[in-house]
């Protein structure tokens, strides 16, 4: 099921039920949550750097996808849409067992490795989408991991209510100030 546009590649139009939001389960190594599809829109992460755009899947508006773009589904953390929002630009998120070396872990599975985040902590290739719940839940099972997520991508707000990419004005003016001095 898809949709050739322009450039010539094909993009996946998504649609739910209007009754209900969609129930997901996610499993973890060691716990289980549940997010919620919502109906009709779709997260475009590109890749250049740019932040992710929230487009609803109707023709008009997904031609703006590029080559490259990776689309997922909006899932919300609550049952009526009304939690923090996710989605999945790809990869899963593993943290490996004491004693695993994580290059002939991956190799043993069939995996690839995209990079450390941190020290034991990895990033493994997955499709974005629903795709990498299904990757994650399936790592979850396989030997030598100690916890396994998707590559969630939320919406974060400031606790200040301070915009994150700017300073209050008065700080920005006490700075610039002191840098005429």
């Amino acid at each position: 099921m898809g949709t050739k546009i322009g450039l010539g590649f094909t993009i996946c139009i998504l649609s739910f039920s209007a009754m209900a939001l969609e129930e997901i389960e996610v499993r973890g190594s060691d716990k289980s949550t549940k997010v919620y599809a919502l109906e009709n829109e779709i997260m475009v992460h590109s890749n250049n750097g740019e932040a992710p755009a929230r487009v609803r899947t109707n023709l008009r508006s997904t031609q703006n996808i590029k080559p490259g773009d990776k689309v997922s589904e909006i899932f919300s953390e609550g049952p009526r849409g009304n939690g923090r929002l996710r989605s999945l630009p790809g990869g899963v998120v593993v943290k490996f067992s004491e004693g695993v070396d994580p290059e002939n872990w991956a190799l043993d599975n069939d995996l690839t490795i995209e990079k450390e985040l941190k020290p034991g902590l990895y990033l493994i290739s997955s499709p974005a989408g629903r795709a990498s719940i299904s990757k994650a839940n399936e790592i979850a099972e396989m030997d030598g991991v100690e916890s396994v997520e998707p590559n969630w991508w939320t919406n974060v707000k400031s606790k200040s209510s301070v915009p994150l990419n700017r300073l209050p004005a008065s700080l920005d003016k006490a700075l610039k100030n002191s840098f005429k001095r």
